[in-house]
């Protein structure tokens, strides 16, 4: 056998014995941040699961009940969850007893698109709940006015006298509707019907309003039912001039050639004209509604108007 160089033995085994140190000092510092890696257990989350809501109100000091809320802002123990559409399913990482429910009610302003905001004259509904992981959690919240809320004026159309007279230049009268088919809740409703003729309507509150001019919010509630387009603002009296500014202009919620009724709940944000008339007194509703040209004849059906104020 051929006898290896000293040298050349010495190189080669140096060169194996670095090598397996390397190794060694890889495999160490592997072990060493694995080692050092926290393990968090995974809580399974607790569901929230909210298919519908309700409103209560004192109906002789708040009139109806009837709502359009369609989105809640939910909010436990401090933790902020965000906002969701009704019906809902809502996994809950915050898990423990006795924790803080927080919803608030959203509306969609003027019905407008994706908007929407905290209904500042409803109550949030709060509660104390247990949660545990993977519960589920079933609740319908139940929403009231707030105790600041103001009401200077509600029709229903259910008293004998309606609130609402035509003006001069209304070629028809708003009338009282009585078939059930149509009606949305109690016995009547309020209609404007519209045809070849009599195919202008304009119409404003018989009593006047002062409403706040310190920035606090002025609504309109109102639930509709249209074949035509129709607009709602306010009328108001500015120095010697009366001046009708609207606030919405609505689609319709049917076709003329439907029988069927469809009905669609509105919040009119009126705060807007009332501070960029802050002179201005004797506010009244005002409305308005012409036949669609297109149309033999139009209906516009109103119920549950209110003015609410703080």
């Amino acid at each position: 056998m051929a006898k290896v160089p000293l040298l050349k033995l010495y190189k080669l085994n140096y060169c194996r014995a670095l090598k397996t140190l390397l190794l060694l000092l890889l495999f160490s510092s592997t072990l060493f941040i694995s080692g050092c890696k926290k393990q968090y257990a995974v809580v399974p989350p607790a569901y929230l699961v909210i298919d519908s809501l309700n409103i209560v109100t004192n109906y002789l000091l708040q009139g109806s009940a009837s709502h359009n809320i369609k989105n809640i802002n939910i909010a436990i123990s401090g933790v902020e969850y965000g906002l969701y559409e009704i019906p809902c399913k809502i996994p809950l990482t915050t898990v423990g007893s006795n924790q803080t429910l927080i919803i608030r009610p959203y509306i969609k302003e003027s019905g407008q698109g994706d908007y929407k905001f905290n209904y500042l004259y409803m109550n949030n509904y709060t509660a104390n709940i247990n949660i545990a992981a993977e519960q589920i959690i079933k609740l319908k919240p139940v929403f009231s006015y707030t105790s600041y809320a103001k009401f200077p004026w509600i029709e229903d159309f259910e008293n004998s006298a309606m609130s609402i007279e035509k003006t001069i230049a209304s070629k028809t009268n708003m009338e009282f509707e009585i078939n059930k088919a149509k009606v949305l809740e109690g016995n009547r409703c309020g209609k404007v019907a519209l045809d070849g003729t009599n195919n202008y309507y304009e119409g404003t509150s018989k009593n006047s309003f002062l409403f706040p001019i310190n920035g606090n919010y002025t609504y309109l509630e109102m639930d509709y039912s249209n074949t035509c387009r129709f607009a709602v603002g306010l009328q108001f009296s500015e120095g010697s001039v009366i001046k009708n500014e609207l606030a919405l202009t609505l689609t319709p919620t049917a076709n003329s050639s439907n029988t069927n009724t469809t009905w669609n709940k509105v919040y009119i944000n009126l705060t807007g004209i009332i501070l960029a008339h802050k002179t201005a007194v004797n506010f009244k509703y005002f409305v308005y509604a012409q036949r669609d040209t297109l149309h033999t004849t139009d209906e516009v059906l109103f119920d549950n108007l209110k003015f609410i104020t703080n």
